[in-house]
């Protein structure tokens, strides 16, 4: 008995060594496993695999508790490496708006929406067409960025951990082009359960995997972006996940006939922009 409990214990401590040496690889490891182990029962029911007898509010119960993996993660290795200091910090990261630039607030708050109208008229004059949309009334629009604050929203069950804890590790090691191709590709993949999930598949099946790869490698270098030129700031990060996934739910772009065509291109050419103004390495002026 005392054996197999010291047997455990060893374990579990090699674990915490092998943690403290590779953070990094520590925090994609816990994220998938914990994202995808919850995901997994949706999985299976939308693949057809075994009927579980689970209705829609528990497949979207697994679906918010899984999205929770990055930023889980992130504290879990924050901890290991720092203690309740580094989890303290990390925390306070996601609500320290103090030092942020005003135009580099305008740029967090104005570049979903200007890619979004551009890419719609661009649209409208090769094809005559307009991109559905499903915005709510008028006062509940003035009302929806309070949803910024909702605790289970994408962005602070996400970012602690992909522009909070990876984004930083990653630049200082490949700079921050390299970093961030190499993030939106993880992010990406991250989701590729939500395709077979019951409750999620018909969304992101409109978009198809190969795009939402490429929307995420983009979207990841224009967080960065937006991360590195506020001085490293986790909140720019955060406001960007909400306008990003607001604007995409509001604005159909697969009802478009070149619709998310046009708005990669557009996002490839801001991308573009970015590195040659100011470098691969840090994609944005030098920070405070």
């Amino acid at each position: 008995m005392m054996t197999d409990l010291r047997s455990e214990l060893d374990s579990k401590d090699g674990l915490k060594i092998w943690a403290r040496g590779n953070l990094l690889a520590a925090f994609f490891a816990v994220t998938f496993l914990f994202s995808w182990g919850v995901w997994l029962p949706g999985v299976v029911s939308g693949l057809g695999l075994a009927d579980l007898s689970l209705g829609p509010s528990e497949y979207a119960v697994l679906n918010v508790v899984g999205g929770f993996g990055p930023s889980l993660a992130a504290m879990i290795l924050a901890h290991i490496g720092e203690g309740w200091g580094g989890v303290r910090s990390l925390l306070g990261s996601g609500i320290n708006v103090k030092g942020v630039d005003r135009k580099w607030w305008l740029a967090t708050l104005l570049v979903f929406p200007v890619l979004n109208i551009v890419s719609g008229a661009a649209n409208y004059v090769g094809t005559g067409g307009l991109p559905e949309t499903r915005f709510p009334e008028p006062f509940l629009l003035l009302l929806y960025p309070l949803a910024f604050l909702f605790p289970l929203g994408n962005h602070w069950r996400e970012e602690y951990g992909w522009r909070g804890y990876a984004l930083p590790a990653m630049q200082s090691r490949y700079g921050a082009l390299y970093a961030s191709v190499a993030l939106g590709l993880a992010w990406g993949l991250w989701h590729l359960p939500l395709f077979f999930f019951p409750t999620t598949q018909m969304v992101y099946g409109e978009v198809g995997f190969v795009t939402f790869m490429a929307k995420a490698v983009l979207l990841t270098c224009i967080m960065t972006w937006l991360y590195n030129g506020s001085g490293g700031r986790l909140i720019t990060a955060m406001v960007a996940h909400f306008l990003a996934g607001a604007l995409d739910y509001f604005v159909l772009k697969t009802s478009m006939r070149y619709g998310q065509l046009m708005y990669l291109a557009l996002e490839l050419a801001l991308v573009a922009a970015i590195v040659i103004r100011y470098g691969p390495d840090r994609m944005a002026p030098g920070g405070d």
